[in-house]
């Protein structure tokens, strides 16, 4: 799919401001925004009522322009909204800003019109903010299409922020602005009837201005664009800082298999978003320090981190709070020890983080020589140094932090490899000063030291990501093709014994298992197999064999088979008396291992998305399942086993040997080879359990459920 063309939207040299009156009005706001702007293209405000207005000559209508303006703002009330569109649309304007309410997100009278704005952007070939918005800002455009207030200093920087909620872009911009901290874009996405959010995460990943992009998202409209913005930020190391509402949301249906109840909207969210990269923050706070700390640390920094105070409170707080949050404190090399102790006051002690005391308060030597050990140690890839704010004190105080600070740059503008860091303690505002000393450097300034932590974790796993991103091509197995005809579904569920021998034909171990149609069959199956063995009913109807006292386990005679064949075809009658029984399924009892589940659940908007957890009962009972989008590659395949809390298990604890981990790793890749090559016809796929046994003896699926879309 092609980009769509924002450049007459984002960057346009002219614009027409349609409603704006000689009194206050949201077209006033945006002539007074350009202004403020020092806009260098041509502004037409038009308004039939008016033949100037801020000293501007206005037009009764777009068409009476006479020259095709790049854009139009259409500041007018919905009723009024599709006629000046058409008309814009007919002049040959490429783009249009609608700020005004009343649209999709008041029903369907509101998406019909939606519809129709769609229909002209669409003819017209017309790139179109909103409807429901502010509008944007380029600030090294010097362009603002913005019905918002903006507020003095506007200055130019390298962050790029899309918001669907207009009131949330002052949320984020007034701290911004407070901390000296530039944009490159503000853009308010609105409804995004016809341009999206990840169109404008495109247009700023091939910006040049723009290095990182944060943004507030109430709904993901297009996740496909979505994916591919994800990727092309990927390659051109641009990170995208996300805030995603709808985290409590359930699914609304309830599904057949356990996947599919598990793995709910957002979690899939978090699964996709943990995978390309992007960085998923949860609140507002969290995403204004991570996209500052992004926004100047170095895309190669290491992940071990050295941290400087002159608090031993504030240094036990950060331990606390880095092991809580991922982040790596680096271990200080024996030379660095031994020349800390040189510089500290007796009843100091060299550690990491690094308390200086209070006696770096009287000379801050002993601070900036703190700064200069841990820049130099081959062990710290980052260093953060810690202050209190320095907003609101006394002078004195004011002198000591600010001290303090340009101990820090005077340190790294001696030519110090190392990312810097400044971090309060507090998220009470910085004094002025201390964010203009920093603002020209590539040391970004954090408040608050539990996001400072958080922003750190997320600064330093994106370079991990950023260096593991091409150590592995999405795995290929051969797998058989199937067009779902064949399939024999009923009511889009397919027995146990026909869903392991269409996964057992595409690469997943399944138990050895016959399937019997009689007493005298099942003897027979369960001889050939060898004793002891496993009796289920299998049916389409009876998906779940437990709740209906249909599976019996551990059978050691003929005597005990023909009793439990009897039992289980009278139970499973009772439990669904017209239930089609296709027969007996007779497995061999398989030897002890890990129960886990592997599975696969086709969302409608993502597609499929494949789960490894703890199988059997536990995983429900913990939901402890981790989640990737296919296909995937081995590395990937990997992380999804080690990364549930259990992993330990795998690991051989209190003297159990260790699970062959590498037999989970190929059937989840052969698993992720199925579900891509199905996903027109699969609904869900449940391997639960899927045993692993010892390292080296592989694993099998016991029990598995695949059901079809309808």
């Amino acid at each position: 799919m092609e980009k769509k063309d924002l450049k007459p939207l984002l960057a346009p040299k002219s614009i027409a401001v349609v409603g704006v009156s000689q009194g206050r009005s949201l077209g006033g706001r945006v002539i007074d925004n350009l202004t403020k702007l020092n806009f260098a293209g041509k502004i037409y405000p038009v308004n039939p009522k008016y033949e100037e207005i801020k000293r501007m000559r206005c037009y009764p209508s777009v068409t009476a322009i006479g020259e095709t303006v790049d854009m139009v703002m259409i500041a007018l009330a919905r009723p009024h909204v599709l006629k000046v569109l058409k008309e814009a649309a007919d002049t040959g304007a490429r783009a249009a800003v609608i700020p005004s309410s009343g649209f999709g997100e008041t029903g369907e009278p509101g998406k019909a019109l939606e519809n129709d704005i769609r229909s002209i952007a669409g003819e017209a070939n017309m790139a179109v903010c909103g409807p429901n918005c502010y509008g944007f800002v380029n600030f090294h455009g010097r362009v603002a299409a913005f019905s918002g207030p903006l507020y003095e200093p506007l200055i130019p920087g390298r962050i790029g922020l899309v918001m669907q909620s207009g009131a949330i872009t002052h949320s984020i911009t007034d701290p911004f602005s407070h901390r000296s901290v530039g944009l490159s874009f503000l853009i308010s996405s609105g409804n995004e009837t016809v341009v999206s959010g990840s169109d404008y995460i495109e247009y700023m990943i091939d910006d040049e201005h723009t290095r990182v992009i944060a943004t507030f998202v109430e709904g993901l409209r297009d996740v496909e664009s979505f994916i591919r913005a994800a990727e092309h930020a990927r390659e051109k190391e641009k990170p995208i800082v996300v805030v995603k509402v709808g985290r409590s949301q359930k699914a609304q249906k309830a599904a057949l298999a356990h996947t599919g109840s598990l793995a709910g909207p957002d979690e899939i969210f978090e699964a996709l978003f943990r995978q390309k990269g992007v960085i998923r923050v949860r609140d507002l706070d969290e995403l204004i320090e991570t996209t500052i700390a992004l926004e100047k640390i170095k895309r190669n920094v290491g992940s071990r981190v050295g941290v400087v105070t002159i608090s031993g409170g504030a240094s036990g707080l950060i331990s606390d709070l880095a092991e809580e949050n991922r982040l790596q404190l680096a271990d200080l090399s024996p030379e660095t020890v031994r020349n800390l102790r040189q510089i500290l006051p007796s009843f100091g002690t060299p550690s990491n983080p690094l308390d200086c005391t209070g006696s770096a308060a009287g000379d801050l030597g002993i601070f900036k020589g703190g700064i200069e050990h841990l820049s130099r140690d081959s062990n710290v890839d980052l260093v953060a140094v810690g202050l209190n704010s320095s907003c609101g004190t006394t002078e004195y105080d004011n002198r000591l932090y600010e001290g303090m600070a340009n101990c820090a740059k005077e340190v790294w503008q001696k030519g110090s490899d190392k990312s810097f860091v400044i971090m309060t303690y507090t998220s009470n505002t910085f004094h002025p000063k201390i964010c203009q000393m920093f603002r020209d450097t590539d040391i970004p300034v954090l408040q608050g030291l539990q996001k400072s932590v958080l922003a750190l974790g997320h600064a330093t796993r994106y370079s991990e990501f950023l260096r593991n991103r091409n150590t592995g091509t999405a795995e290929r197995v051969s797998s058989k093709a199937y067009s779902g005809k064949e399939w024999n579904a009923k009511d889009g569920v397919l027995s146990e014994y026909d869903s392991k021998k269409i996964l057992s034909s595409c690469g997943v171990d399944c138990i050895e298992e016959i399937l019997a149609g009689s007493r005298d069959k099942s003897i027979e199956a369960s001889e050939k197999l060898g004793y002891p063995v496993v009796l289920k009913v299998v049916s389409p109807d009876i998906p779940h064999k437990t709740e209906a006292q249909a599976i019996r386990i551990n059978i050691g005679s003929k005597e005990e088979v023909m009793r439990a064949y009897d039992e289980i075809l009278e139970n499973a009658t009772i439990f669904k008396p017209n239930a089609e029984i296709q027969g007996i399924l007779v497995q061999k009892m398989a030897p002890k291992g890990i129960e886990t589940i592997l599975g696969v659940k086709n969302d409608p908007q993502i597609g499929p998305v494949l789960m490894f957890g703890l199988g059997g009962i536990f995983v429900e009972l913990l939901g402890d399942f981790s989640l990737r989008i296919p296909p995937i590659v081995e590395r990937e395949a990997l992380s999804m086993v080690m990364n549930i809390k259990a992993a330990k298990l795998f690991e051989g604890i209190r003297g159990a040997k260790k699970a062959d981990v590498g037999a989970i790793v190929r059937n989840l890749l052969n698993l992720s080879t199925f579900a891509v090559e199905h996903r027109d016809i699969l609904s869900e796929v449940d391997i639960n359990p899927f045993v692993v046994f010892e390292e080296g003896r592989g694993g099998s699926a016991l029990d598995a459920l695949i059901t079809v879309k309808s």
